[in-house]
């Protein structure tokens, strides 16, 4: 009876096999007849961050692969694959960037698309301007931007201003040779076009402190006159002992109140913690015949 269930299986199987027909499928045409690749499009996505990386995802129907000419002088094409993207790194510029798609056949069509890459504006422009301590004529300037690739800065002090460049993070000084109010500038360029500057005026003064001595060609000396009085900054006309300076400040009481008189204001407060006496070196001339009064109408006085 096994004997049998054997016999049984081993005829079945030659059956079976003597059933089979082996089929050989050759005909290719359907591939030779595809359409070319139809609907091609493309949408430029351009990074913002001044990098100008351009991203480049091809679309198309009965596409097998893209070529992407980036129409920037790059000989090599890109090779892109039906849902996949390339990426491309551009200056600033136009551009007419080709695609080129390949079916199953070896069939193609193309598409040329415009591209615009421009640099963004740098933003949140922000300067630092800050006088010397150890100079008052002395600026030092410094500055931070978003999407800057340098600065330019002006400081107003001369005609046909040639700027002069520096880095985010680094500190640029200048120093001016006059006292007087500045326009300074600073630009912040973007690689390309596009910039953003600010403007703000820089006041140079020489501070007025002790000892007085109406020396300094860049001191402004103000004097506040009231009553009469007039003060002038003159040669010294008694340059001898102890008066000795080459300038000094001579007052005039003219027609007014008996105590008219002038003041200066200094740039800072004196600290009489440490300095308690204060000193003026005063000329009065006395003219023969005159009073003690009449020759109070004309004073000199210096440190």
């Amino acid at each position: 009876m096994k004997a049998l269930r054997y016999i049984l299986g081993l005829v079945i199987v030659l059956a079976l096999l003597a059933g089979c027909k082996k089929e050989e499928f050759t005909d290719v045409s359907f591939v030779e007849t595809a359409a070319a690749p139809g609907n091609l499009t493309a949408l430029f996505e351009i990074t913002q961050d001044n990098t100008d990386l351009v991203t480049i995802p091809p679309n198309g129907d009965g596409v097998a692969s893209y070529d992407i000419y980036y129409g920037d002088g790059t000989t090599i094409p890109g090779k892109v694959a039906p849902g996949k993207n390339i990426q491309h790194t551009y200056a600033e510029g136009v551009y007419n960037v080709k695609i080129v798609a390949h079916n199953i056949s070896g069939k193609t069509t193309e598409v040329t698309k415009q591209l615009t890459v421009s640099f963004r504006a740098p933003e949140n422009l922000e300067v630092t301007s800050v006088i010397d301590p150890s100079n008052n004529f002395k600026l030092n300037v410094s500055a931070t931007a978003l999407y800057e690739t340098s600065f330019k800065v002006y400081f107003g002090d001369v005609p046909n201003e040639i700027p002069r460049s520096f880095m985010e993070g680094e500190t640029i000084s200048h120093t001016y040779t006059a006292t007087g109010s500045y326009t300074l500038k600073v630009v912040a360029l973007s690689g390309g076009a596009a910039t953003t500057q600010l403007t703000r005026t820089i006041t140079i003064v020489d501070p007025v402190l002790l000892p007085l001595a109406f020396e300094s060609p860049t001191i402004n000396y103000v004097f506040n006159n009231f009553d009469g009085g007039n003060v002038t900054i003159i040669n010294n006309p008694q340059s001898n002992g102890i008066n000795t300076s080459a300038k000094v400040g001579r007052m005039v009481k003219n027609a007014g109140q008996v105590w008219g008189g002038s003041w200066i204001g200094l740039s800072s407060p004196i600290d009489f913690s440490a300095n308690k006496i204060f000193r003026m070196k005063v000329f009065s001339p006395k003219n023969r015949g005159e009073s003690a009064a009449e020759s109070g109408k004309c004073h000199q006085f210096w440190y």
